[in-house]
């Protein structure tokens, strides 16, 4: 059997991030179902929920809220997974590890990253 998935025992922040999907559908496929009709609407359902997660991030980091940032990067980690989101993904985790460190100078790139990321998966399209 042919693994799938993002090594995550290699840490991610040395991962370029242009090397990560927006969406990896064999990622998708292997973790929900190789169904278009059971995939697609639960693709689509998680596209629609990002706007809510970005806002959630984005307050959190405004308000220097790190412990919550920290939970919402977590709670979106486990979708973006599930999802094959690999630049969503390797940024949540990445946040997740610098909040908890209290490495707050490099949130702010990453925070930029990470919209930029919500950006790309706004006009994903599947095909």
């Amino acid at each position: 059997m042919t693994k799938v998935g993002i090594n995550t025992a290699v840490p991610l922040h040395i991962v370029p991030l242009a090397d990560l999907p927006c969406i990896d559908l064999d990622v998708m496929k292997h973790y929900i179902s190789s169904e278009k009709d059971v995939f697609e609407p639960l693709l689509v359902g998680f596209l629609n929920s990002l706007e809510a997660h970005e806002m959630l991030l984005l307050d959190c980091f405004t308000e220097k809220n790190w412990l919550a940032l920290a939970a919402g990067a977590h709670q979106l980690h486990g979708s973006a997974a599930y999802f094959g989101a690999g630049q969503l993904l390797a940024l949540c985790r990445q946040l997740q590890y610098v909040t908890i460190e209290a490495d707050v100078q490099q949130v702010a790139p990453l925070v930029e990253q990470l919209q930029q990321a919500f950006e790309n998966l706004r006009y994903y399209r599947v095909e």
